[in-house]
């Protein structure tokens, strides 16, 4: 799942929130994401029989993965994201849990394949993660991290200056990488993919009311006015319809045993 793409009500260490998950599941599938992201990790990777997806989200890149007729255990702990994953028609094995509690309790199993695309929780301890799935996996560990230079919890922030979304804009895979090396545990191949991330509004009005519940929560009256000015340069389609663009970069890091 989403870096974190979405804000889960400042609890980040908690699923998201249903209309969150929802937001995410219908913005991420009218991006590129699957396209671009899904095409390099099968060319890194390839295709497999089995495989692991971490924080599976929507599906994707997942399903880019797989070989006819393989296997996909799909790990993702928000419930509206999971019923989305049971419903595909790739029929994932989906277990509701988080990360943590995958080795030697949840499964015992060893996949092929590992995958963890856009996982908000393993970026403050990668070292901890990793080690994690290496018993866990006989081939190959892939890893989609953040790597545009902004912001990358929410994943509308960038639409918006740095001082009204408050976040870092370090690359979210410059520290990965950093944590990694010092363990001596860096990848063994890494591929940098741009895509973006696309989500459309009814109106104008519904997506202001989306970015000031995100980046405006005190109702202040100039941020109110800023946001609307950056909205109001968009174009708008004959229904009234709004899409809010903005342009992302991952990193995909391989490890092959």
């Amino acid at each position: 799942m989403p870096p974190n793409y979405l804000s889960n009500s400042g609890r980040p260490n908690q699923p998201w929130a249903e209309a969150a998950a929802r937001f995410y599941l219908q913005a991420i599938q009218g991006s590129d994401y699957e396209a671009r992201v899904g095409s390099a990790l099968h060319t890194l990777v390839g295709a497999t029989q089995d495989l692991l997806d971490i924080g599976a989200g929507g599906g994707q890149p997942g399903a880019a993965l797989l070989a006819p007729n393989a296997s996909w255990t799909a790990v993702e702990p928000t419930a509206a994201l999971a019923r989305h994953l049971a419903r595909r028609p790739e029929r994932p094995r989906v277990m509701r849990c988080t990360w943590q509690a995958l080795p030697g309790s949840v499964t015992t199993e060893v996949y092929d394949v590992a995958l963890a695309a856009n996982t908000p929780l393993p970026l403050g301890d990668p070292v901890g993660f990793l080690r994690s799935l290496q018993p866990l996996v006989r081939d190959a560990i892939a890893w989609v991290v953040p790597a545009q230079a902004g912001p990358r919890r929410h994943c509308l922030a960038g639409f918006l200056p740095t001082d009204i979304h408050g976040e870092s804009n370090e690359p979210a895979v410059a520290g990965v990488l950093r944590k990694l090396e010092t363990a001596r545990l860096g990848p063994s191949a890494v591929q940098q993919v741009a895509w973006t991330f696309s989500a459309r509004f009814s109106s104008l009005a519904a997506a202001q009311l989306h970015l000031e519940r995100q980046f405006n929560p005190a109702r202040c009256r100039r941020r109110r006015h800023r946001i609307r000015a950056r909205l109001a340069r968009l174009p708008r389609a004959t229904d009234g319809s709004i899409t809010v663009s903005v342009p992302k970069q991952s990193a995909c890091l391989v490890w092959r045993h």
